[in-house]
């Protein structure tokens, strides 16, 4: 449900991290949510939510999901909340980081 509020990579890579290890493995399926916000950042798209009138349910998807994550993973979907890519595109990358240790 959050996704649909999301522009489309952020929205993909949020569904890549949300299923992560139960398609393909961990890694993998960060690396794609990685390849989606590079590519968001390397384009100048949109990172936020389109309409304003979607503020108030987006906030409490955001809190849903932040009950379920932690970690970087709860880092990454603050940055999603705050619109932040390079904040996205850190988190990522520690979690690809601890998935390869």
């Amino acid at each position: 449900e959050i996704t649909s509020l999301l522009p489309a990579c952020v929205s993909n890579a949020t569904k890549y991290i949300w299923r992560e290890g139960k398609k393909d493995s961990s890694l993998q399926e960060l690396e794609k949510a990685l390849w989606y916000i590079n590519y968001s950042i390397d384009n100048n798209l949109p990172s936020t939510v389109n309409d304003l009138t979607d503020s108030m349910h987006f906030e409490e998807l955001i809190t849903k999901v932040k009950k379920h994550w932690s970690g970087w993973k709860y880092v990454f979907i603050d940055a999603v909340y705050c619109g932040d890519q390079q904040l996205m595109k850190t988190a990522l990358e520690r979690m690809i980081s601890e998935v390869e240790k």
